[in-house]
């Protein structure tokens, strides 16, 4: 459990290996006085390289997270262009060997201004939101389901072929490592935070063991957000104990 805090925000995280070998999951945060970026990534590829992965992604953002200045005219395609360099740089990861790994990871970017967010989001990984008694989920799974979808809008595909393809809602479309992002989503414009909103930034671990109402019981029965972490991690842990209890990662953010 990590915990960092300033003016505007509580943010808390916890990582869980789970009952995997390794915890290819990674997550990062930068706080400064007024702002924040927040990083949650699950590496994919296999024992070496679903770790690196998840690693560089993480570092990759939060680094260029860092050159984003005040003022920016456009935060989202800030982030936009985080995304494409750490995607390059994990699609050209080699193994010790100097084999390309073939390595990737979901990414979950949430950049803090005040009381003000901007997200980028790449496969599975989510982000949610707590406001006044409701919560729900802001992220897109990008998954073959959703690109199903929009081939089938787009005049791209038959409706048979879209009901078919529809159907896999698990295997991911797009994630950093591909070496050319085409499904990703971002907001050009920023999103106005609430005193006492409070954003879940996880990885797949959390969502596939808890549903939004289960999460949503635990961050209504506690109020900071280091209990709120810990007590989703350990939720998930114990609900899918035995079950080949994926890596888990939780990110917890409240508004001051």
């Amino acid at each position: 459990m990590e915990h960092w805090h300033n003016k505007y925000y509580d943010i808390a995280a916890e990582s869980d290996v789970g009952e995997r070998s390794e915890n290819q999951d990674a997550y990062g945060i930068n706080i400064s006085e007024h702002d924040a970026a927040i990083v949650v990534c699950d590496g994919m590829g296999g024992f070496e390289g679903g770790k690196a992965a998840g690693q560089l992604a993480v570092s990759e953002m939060l680094r260029l997270c860092r050159h984003i200045e005040d003022g920016e005219q456009n935060y989202g395609n800030a982030l936009t262009y985080a995304m494409d360099v750490a995607d390059v740089k994990i699609s050209n990861l080699q193994s010790s060997q100097g084999r390309k790994m073939h390595a990737g990871a979901t990414c979950v970017t949430v950049l803090l201004k005040k009381r003000g967010m901007y997200c980028l989001s790449v496969g599975d990984s989510r982000l949610y939101i707590y406001r006044k008694g409701r919560m729900a989920q802001l992220t897109r799974d990008h998954t073959v389901a959703l690109k199903a979808e929009n081939d089938y809008r787009n005049g791209n595909m038959t409706y048979d072929e879209y009901v078919n393809a529809a159907k896999d809602k698990s295997t991911l479309c797009s994630y950093l490592g591909l070496g050319g992002i085409e499904i990703y989503d971002v907001n050009n414009e920023i999103y106005k935070l609430q005193k006492e909103d409070i954003l879940i930034i996880s990885s797949d671990g959390l969502y596939k063991s808890l549903d939004i109402n289960a999460m949503k019981k635990i961050i209504e029965k506690y109020s900071d957000a280091e209990t709120i972490a810990h007590k989703l991690i350990n939720s998930a842990a114990d609900y899918a104990r035995g079950h080949n209890q994926d890596n888990t990662t939780v990110a917890v953010c409240r508004i001051k």
